[in-house]
């Protein structure tokens, strides 16, 4: 039984069992990718260790130093305040209004004079009527533009305002001004860096210019009506609660995901490298020629990273997230346990499963990155040092970009689709999910499941939003390596042509043309040089007018020349020729390494180049190099192949081949080895047997 017969489960639980075997011959490397992301990820506990108060003999004793080593503000309250207070600092002030009549003109007018007397501004103001809003609009972005926002613009946009005033008042203010952002975000649940006490909202001539409005609506409605009504607006700015802060200028939170960035350098390293080397030592191409599918390379060498990644991703989650005991003796013995307490402490309110659910599908979209990188290289130490630059400068350039400085500026401002584009790198998902749960823990109220589709911070982005862009990223890099890995041409292998998606034959299959093939070996040639073609025997290997060239710089060599030739079932067929010659090019045209310049072959009927996988199943390989895995054994090889046929057959090969082999190996073994993995039944091997002993014989 070949290991294309074998069911997609077992394919992959032999790949996963086959990288597992390398991880034991390389446990010095699997150490570290555990255990480097673990200690890395302790450095926000040392952090915020050595910005909290210290400890010393006699405060161990203290139960309240553990508390202390976090600063509880108090609820924070404000005096009410006169909105006619808030006044503009620009020397000079227009008021834009639209639409431009009658009423709208003498109401302008009226509110200007109320803005005036109560702000005693006595700076230039000029009022400038327009017909529409979209007109005032244009006008004032020109000439904020012009004068590069010194200029304080207030635009109001007044609505049924006809022949007389309506009754009700309804308008619009549009601000602009480059002294302030470009809105005033109270509409978030929490504010960024704690409570503002001087935000732009209370502070700027928007409060006094809406009060101005609507004060002479209401005493224009009152002298109307013949009412006298004496009031005074005061403004309040609403309370802030108790939060938790540290000790310094930062959140303790905003440094994890520069740990979890720098910790996990080895370990994607390593997921590039190991496939590249796959990939150019010919062992992947190995595998898919005994019948191996893409679908299960790539999940079996993704599973085999995730495993090693979620088991410190769990880790860290309990290091951020169990609160632990401080007793008294921890305190003194343990400084470690300190550490763990402290941040433990910090992020308590962090519920456990969405830290992990968010870490998880960090790690999966990382993973799934990688992977897709390492397609289009095929040298690992330009792969390695491209893949740093991304990541490295990807990490760096967000962060400081968007998330370090004048965020509410740069970041808040951007379009949801921009944040959420931002989220499908993994860095830029990472920044962000930690972003905006730093302010859920200084708030003390924490990432929970009833507020992760709450939009406390950031206007039009939430916990869940991020999620599913890192789902919906995990999903676009395995659509990624999947196409790539197909149509990707400076790669081992036959690539499919870009639209291979499109075509029948991919999704269906085609079915071998036995008498096409037939009537292919059926040439011109009859000279003597050419044996004739055996009668009743079909020809299981075809190759028509196959021509290959190689570049190398601007010089082309040609390795093989128009070759056609029938290999007949049942037949043993030997390529004679000296070095050069093209014996081991043609080899692996028909195994699907090369791609033929020009021409074509079939096996079993089927071409390689539209079904190269279905091709190879009938194929048996034994490789002029070495493509086996330098840290297997020979044993652990033939088993492992041994289970993927699902035969006893080679487990008798091991035996016979290999009785007192079964370590480290010369390359004369390495051969036999290889070998013997071509030979895949009983049949092939009673074949070849037979051939042996009678040319022994002669």
């Amino acid at each position: 039984m070949k290991m294309a017969e074998t069911n997609g489960l077992r394919q992959f639980l032999i790949l996963l069992y086959k990288g597992f075997l390398l991880r034991k011959r390389h446990y010095i490397i699997t150490f570290f990718e555990i255990v480097i992301p673990i200690l890395i990820a302790t450095i926000p506990c040392m952090i915020l260790s050595e910005t909290s108060t210290k400890y010393d003999e006699e405060n161990y004793h203290s139960s309240e130093n553990l508390a202390d080593k976090f600063l509880w503000v108090n609820y924070s309250t404000y005096l009410p305040f006169d909105p006619f207070y808030a006044k503009p600092y620009q020397s000079s002030l227009e008021f834009v209004y639209a639409p431009n009549n009658g009423i709208t003109e003498q109401f302008m007018n009226d509110s200007v004079e109320m803005f005036q007397r109560n702000t005693h501004y006595k700076d230039k103001i000029s009022i400038r009527g327009m017909k529409t809003e979209k007109e005032m609009e244009s006008y004032c972005v020109y000439e904020l533009q012009k004068t590069h926002g010194t200029q304080l613009m207030i635009g109001t946009v007044f609505k049924d305002f006809g022949d007389k005033l309506p009754a009700s008042l309804n308008y619009k203010i549009r601000y602009g001004s480059g002294m302030y952002g470009p809105s005033f975000y109270t509409s978030l649940k929490y504010q960024v860096n704690g409570p503002h006490t001087s935000n732009d909202y209370s502070y700027s001539a928007f409060l006094a210019w809406q009060a101005s409005v609507e004060e002479t609506f209401i005493q224009k409605k009152a002298i109307e009506q013949g009412k006298n009504v004496n009031y005074k607006v005061w403004m309040q700015q609403f309370p802030f609660p108790e939060h938790r802060n540290t000790k310094g200028s930062f959140s303790v939170v905003n440094i994890i995901p520069w740990v979890l960035c720098y910790g996990y350098l080895i370990f994607i390293i390593n997921i590039v490298r190991r496939v590249i080397e796959e990939k150019s030592n010919g062992s992947k191409e190995l595998l898919k020629m005994m019948g191996m599918t893409d679908f299960t390379y790539w999940a079996s060498t993704f599973m085999n990273y995730f495993i090693i990644g979620f088991v410190t991703i769990f880790i860290i989650t309990i290091v951020y997230k169990v609160p632990l005991k401080h007793s008294i003796v921890f305190l003194r013995c343990i400084d470690f346990l300190v550490l763990l307490i402290i941040l433990s402490l910090y992020m308590a309110s962090l519920d456990l499963l969405v830290l992990l659910i968010i870490l998880s599908l960090y790690m999966a979209s990382l993973i799934l990155f990688c992977m897709l990188f390492s397609i289009f290289f095929n040298r690992t130490v330009f792969a390695v040092i491209a893949l740093l630059l991304v990541y490295i400068l990807s990490f760096t350039l967000l962060m400081i970009k968007l998330f370090m400085w004048d965020s509410e500026l740069i970041y808040f401002p951007l379009s949801v689709l921009s944040k959420l584009c931002i989220c499908l790198l993994p860095s830029g998902a990472l920044l962000s999910s930690f972003y905006i749960i730093s302010f859920y823990e200084s708030s003390g109220e924490g990432v929970q499941w009833y507020n992760i589709t709450e939009f406390s911070l950031v206007p039009d982005l939430n916990i869940l939003m991020i999620l599913g862009a890192m789902l919906f990223s995990c999903a676009l890099y395995v659509f990624a390596i999947w196409y790539f890995d197909a149509v990707w041409p400076w790669q081992p292998g036959v690539p499919k042509p870009f639209y291979f998606f499109l075509t029948r034959s991919y999704w269906c299959g085609s079915k071998p043309s036995e008498g096409e093939e037939m009537k292919l070996v059926k040439n011109e040639n009859s000279s003597e040089f050419f044996e004739e073609e055996p009668s009743g025997v079909s020809p299981g290997v075809v190759i028509r007018n196959l021509f290959k060239e190689f570049r190398t710089g601007l010089k082309t060599k040609l390795a093989v020349n128009d070759l056609s030739l029938n290999i007949y079932q049942g037949q043993i067929t030997a390529l004679l020729g000296h070095n050069g010659a093209g014996k081991t090019t043609t080899i692996n045209i028909l195994t699907g390494l090369y791609t033929p310049s020009s021409g074509t072959a079939s096996i079993n009927g089927l071409d390689i180049l539209t079904e190269t996988t279905r091709a190879r199943r009938g194929l048996g390989v034994c490789p002029q190099h070495n493509v086996l895995y330098d840290t297997l054994t020979v044993e652990e090889h033939l088993r492992i192949y041994a289970a993927s046929f699902c035969h006893i057959f080679l487990h008798r090969l091991l035996e016979s081949l290999f009785r007192n082999q079964r370590s480290n190996c010369s390359k004369f073994l390495r051969k036999r080895c290889g070998f013997s993995l071509a030979l895949k039944d009983q049949v092939s091997y009673t074949r070849l047997y037979c051939v042996l002993q009678k040319r022994r014989r002669d």
